[in-house]
């Protein structure tokens, strides 16, 4: 990736639940960080409704081995909790490897979206409720190689209005497209015709001229950019943060229906 200028970019979170489906973004949160010289901070979010599930005296499981129903044992859960986050833990470690960037692994116990959004002097967020993958996943030896040479199916989307997030979320999105080696297509809501012909040099300016780069025209509205994001397919969704300034329950909703990871930009 070629730096442009979006401005200081000095800490990136990806949050990651107990489905560990944020994973898929950490090798190009890692790049993105080591571009911008910036911290990595995987944010692993124990979730507070499955501990507290376990704590009710009816709480029960099916035993996988016998098919009996068990009591939830709230130790096993925890157990099962701490053994995630050595995973996300080793994977952190593996994705920053190869970029000698500076890391962190912070541990917390909430409800996943709210956990993610309420944090605070972060420039970068990566969320995913998504089981896909927003990118071929990379061996620890072959990671530069592959780097270089992997070009994802589908285009990375950025939704983008005319305020100084937007256009640092199209900087951002622009990078990443670069490091996918996939097109790039800009969602902005409607404008007036100065601000339209604005966007376009940005985004051309960002994207540089080995990259095509789409325009689509949607409304400013959750619904709207979903529909347009699953109907064409998407790597990675990319937005300015206030975009999502919506209740938990409704960003979450939003989340899930656009089916791929999905990053915020301060």
């Amino acid at each position: 990736m070629a730096t442009r200028s979006a401005g200081p970019v000095k800490r990136i979170v990806v949050a990651v639940d107990s489905t560990l489906r944020s994973l898929t973004a950490l090798d190009m949160a890692a790049a993105l960080a080591a571009e911008f010289q910036a911290h990595l901070e995987t944010l692993f979010i124990e979730d507070a409704d499955l501990l507290q599930l376990a704590e009710l005296p009816f709480a029960t499981e099916l035993d996988r081995t016998s098919g009996e129903l068990r009591r939830v044992d709230p130790a096993h859960i925890a157990s099962a909790l701490q053994a995630q986050a050595r995973r996300v833990q080793q994977a952190l470690k593996t994705a920053s490897a190869p970029h000698r960037i500076r890391s962190s692994l912070r541990v917390v116990r909430g409800h996943y979206i709210r956990e993610a959004t309420m944090q605070t002097g972060v420039d970068v967020l990566f969320m995913s409720t998504s089981t896909r993958l927003a990118m071929t996943r990379r061996s620890r030896a072959s990671a530069p190689r592959v780097a270089a040479n992997v070009r994802s199916a589908l285009p990375v989307h950025v939704f983008c209005d005319a305020t100084a997030p937007a256009v640092r979320a199209l900087v951002l999105a622009a990078e990443l497209a670069a490091w996918l080696k996939a097109d790039l297509v800009v969602l902005r809501p409607a404008m007036e015709e100065t601000e339209v012909q604005g966007l376009v040099e940005r985004a051309h300016e960002a994207v540089g001229a080995d990259r095509s780069v789409r325009f689509e025209t949607v409304a400013d509205a959750h619904e709207a950019i979903g529909a347009q994001v699953r109907t064409m397919g998407c790597s990675v969704l990319v937005m300015p943060r206030p975009a999502l300034d919506t209740p938990p329950q409704e960003a979450l909703g939003f989340a899930a229906a656009i089916d791929c990871p999905l990053v915020l930009v301060t």
